[in-house]
């Protein structure tokens, strides 16, 4: 059995990709009914009067915002990220076409090195930025 090169590398493609997935629009079976609901969470996030403060320093698992049912948070960071880390991710999120939920990973477009998700979860903060407001709910 021969292989050729280009049938070698399309393998190793494969396997690199399954290994350390990217930028994503994935989620819970749940997200299917959310259309729209990362756009609101985006927004939320990224208002520059009542956001979330760029300089404020979010850790794994803390709700950063949520639509309905719809939140965002971090996994598997090593630190937690600021403010303006989760602005951007969700930002990249938004562009890569994401409606509903999906991933932004921070360091070289590997979501095991440390992720923004947006995805559905049963417990929320209510609609807005949970944690970290620029100027909080009172």
């Amino acid at each position: 059995m021969k292989f050729s090169a280009v049938s070698v590398f399309a393998c190793l493609g494969m396997l690199q990709s399954a290994a350390a997935e990217g930028i994503n629009c994935d989620g819970s079976a749940l997200c299917g009914d959310q259309k729209g609901f990362l756009d609101k969470v985006s927004d939320f996030i990224t208002d520059n009067i009542n956001g979330a403060d760029p300089s404020y320093h979010f850790s794994n698992g803390e709700r950063i915002a949520c639509a309905g049912h719809i939140c965002a948070f971090l996994q598997k960071t090593s630190n937690g990220a600021s403010g303006q880390e989760v602005r951007d991710a969700i930002l990249r999120l938004k562009n890569h076409g994401c409606k509903g939920c999906g991933s932004a990973p921070f360091i070289d477009n590997d979501v095991d090195k440390g992720e923004l998700t947006v995805n559905y979860v049963m417990s929320t903060c209510g609609d807005g930025v949970c944690n970290g407001a620029l100027n909080p709910k009172k």
